[in-house]
């Protein structure tokens, strides 16, 4: 028996060429997985990002510009995002620089994602960098030695039989997982194996909730300080009306405040930290238009997840921080939602509120660690998120240490 779709919208005629581009124009807007450019900043500028010998620079300029005090371990052990899954499709290879390491990612025929250390033990060409994947392996573009992804062993040598060589040489593995649209590196000063998983709403494991945007930039701070921005509720609204950031017409048109006294709840589990707050939006600072219940959840040491729930309707939104270098982070963002409505506000958002973060890059930037700070008891959730961030620290957890005005690790 054949079923009948029975719809309530007009017809559209696609006569007129502008009525099709209009509808294609709409439909991607509206529909589209699509990207936020990558940017960054520079004390207050915004520049592209990618560029490493000036993300370097820069990292340099600020170890010089401000006297850090005693500061933590760069490199806490845990689950870290390195790339959107988007951007290694099967058969392909890409760079990652990741926790002071430079790795080669590659994802197999079977759609299994692996990463390696960069360097073939060969003659040292970078993997990630043209190198090519036959199945799970991935060949040298130097010489073609091949390597499995399973274990990194070496399997062929193209134009040699070397037995005793391919059976004694093996590339580093490193640990990953996918979910949630990222691929996760595993990082252990002891060598470890993974003590948790990050959670993973429900919803968007099923895939009845799609991603509808995705981001990245970076922040030149410790990744400890970026993160204790969650707990430190008293810092929520000091920056309204700040000239710390240059304001475009965008800011003044939409704004979202998130208030001290909206917190409703803070907690700490074991590997997570749970905060319920209320936040406001705004047309022109003054006309509340939206009010939404966040659910906000740490998952380890660089992973956030925002339940936004607007009453009509819901999204989600995850963020996650990966160091890149010492006072350098990766910071990986994506928006998941269902109803076509949802999306509309997504892309608006997005489009005119940039990420919360941008507004802090500056002073974190140029802030210092003193070693004993002054705490009041108002502010008791900055020294419960210290003493909880500590676990993500171990013996040989590499420190960074001081000499004259900049730093080694």
């Amino acid at each position: 028996m054949e079923s009948t779709v029975v719809s309530d919208l007009p017809a559209i005629s696609f006569t007129s060429p502008i009525t099709a581009i209009i509808v294609i124009a709409l439909t991607y807007f509206f529909l589209g997985n699509w990207n936020i450019p990558k940017y960054t900043k520079e004390k207050l500028e915004y520049f592209m990002a990618g560029e490493q010998g000036k993300r370097k620079m820069m990292i340099n300029r600020l170890k010089t510009l401000r006297k850090n005090g005693k500061v933590p371990p760069p490199y806490p052990n845990g689950w870290f995002a390195v790339l959107h899954s988007e951007q290694l499709k099967a058969g392909g290879a890409t760079e990652v620089c990741a926790l002071g390491l430079n790795l080669a990612a590659w994802r197999g025929k079977s759609g299994q994602v692996y990463i390696s250390d960069a360097y073939c033990p060969h003659l040292g060409a970078h993997l990630g960098v043209g190198g090519v994947v036959a199945d799970e392996c991935i060949g040298c573009p130097f010489h073609g030695w091949q390597f499995r992804g399973c274990d990194g062993a070496l399997t062929n040598i193209p134009y040699a039989k070397a037995e005793k060589v391919i059976g004694n040489v093996h590339l580093k593995m490193h640990t990953v997982m996918e979910q949630s649209g990222l691929i996760y590196l595993w990082h252990h000063a002891e060598g470890e194996k993974p003590s948790y998983t990050p959670s993973e709403n429900p919803l968007v494991k099923s895939g009845e909730w799609l991603c509808r945007g995705r981001s990245s930039f970076e922040i030149y701070a410790h990744i400890q300080d970026v993160c204790e921005n969650g707990p430190d509720a008293q810092n929520m609204d000091k920056l309204k009306g700040s000239d710390v950031t240059k304001k475009t017409w965008k800011d003044y048109l939409l704004t979202c405040e998130h208030k001290a006294e909206n917190v409703v709840q803070s907690s700490f589990g074991k590997t997570t930290i749970n905060m319920i707050m209320h936040s406001d939006y705004y047309l022109f600072g003054k006309i509340k238009v939206l009010s939404a219940l966040v659910n906000a959840v740490q998952d380890g040491p660089g992973q956030f997840t925002l339940d936004m729930d607007f009453g009509r309707f819901k999204l989600v939104v995850l963020y996650t921080l990966t160091p890149v270098g010492p006072l350098a982070q990766q910071v990986l963002q994506r928006w998941y939602c269902s109803s076509w409505f949802t999306t509309v506000i997504v892309k608006v958002k997005s489009l005119l509120l940039p990420p919360d973060a941008y507004k802090y890059v500056p002073l974190w930037n140029l802030k210092k660690n003193p070693q004993a700070p002054c705490v009041p008891k108002e502010e008791s959730g900055v020294k419960a998120f210290r003493s909880w961030y500590d676990q993500y620290y171990s013996e040989n957890s590499r420190a960074m240490t001081l000499k004259g005005d900049n730093y080694e690790w």
